[in-house]
């Protein structure tokens, strides 16, 4: 039998992902998970801050999976379990903004950031929730910025969605991701796509470009046609869509 982790829940944190990390690099078993209420130095991909909504669910998971997998397969299937998860504790419809946006009502109401410690073998998984909005969002956020109750919500309501979420993903990532049947996922993540069949932006280093969104391979890449005729198929990067 694989050893697995214990769940430590603290009332703040800096990251949730960075306590993970350290856990892990002390021999954390698989299935660790670290909750905080709050995080005050919450990071997004490409190093971004990722501001953390009063009451939200803020989840790292040390993760030591048994075969090889990427850090993408490991984000896609896990935007899937947190659909699944706002739907069984809240009862509401999400959809996946590619690559590892949660959107309700066209806005973002979670974030999922997946990372290797060097030198250890773990990755980690880190997934953020916004619940329900209390206090609002800074000002650069809140055309974007959503929670599951946007108009806020009785704190009863609150920690039970809260409880549920957390119950839901814990259960969810306990064997993760070595028993997550991929094709399963794809055709799953394909069907929540909020992008598939639109007209996006694709943000690359080199400029913006306008596309066509046409499907989403067995790699969990963008497969987009651009103005000329010319197919790509994005395997990272970022895209805008007016939803």
């Amino acid at each position: 039998m694989i050893e697995k982790g214990g769940v430590y829940r603290y009332d703040a944190l800096a990251s949730t992902n960075e306590t993970a990390k350290e856990k892990a690099k002390n021999g954390a078993p698989r299935a660790t998970v670290i909750i905080a209420d709050s995080q005050t130095a919450g990071r997004g991909r490409r190093g971004r801050g990722f501001y953390s909504c009063e009451g939200g669910v803020f989840m790292s998971f040390v993760l030591r999976p048994r075969f090889a997998v990427t850090a993408a397969a490991i984000t896609t299937a896990a935007a899937v379990v947190v659909c699944d998860a706002v739907r069984a504790a809240a009862g509401r419809d999400c959809r996946i903004k590619w690559v590892n946006d949660v959107l309700l009502d066209g806005k973002k109401i979670c974030g999922i950031l997946t990372e290797a410690v060097p030198g250890d073998g773990a990755v980690i998984l880190g997934v953020g929730i916004n619940v329900a909005l209390d206090g609002g969002f800074p000002e650069g956020l809140r055309r974007s910025a959503g929670a599951i109750f946007p108009d806020g919500a009785d704190a009863r309501l609150k920690k039970d969605v809260k409880d549920r979420l957390i119950g839901y993903l814990i259960g969810a990532f306990a064997d993760f991701p070595d028993k997550t049947p991929y094709e399963d996922v794809m055709a799953e993540y394909r069907r929540l796509s909020a992008v598939i069949g639109r007209e996006v932006t694709v943000i690359a280093p080199a400029g913006e470009y306008a596309a066509f969104a046409e499907d989403i391979d067995g790699a969990g890449r963008l497969m987009v046609r651009t103005a000329d005729g010319t197919s790509e198929a994005l395997s990272s990067g970022e895209i805008s869509v007016r939803l």
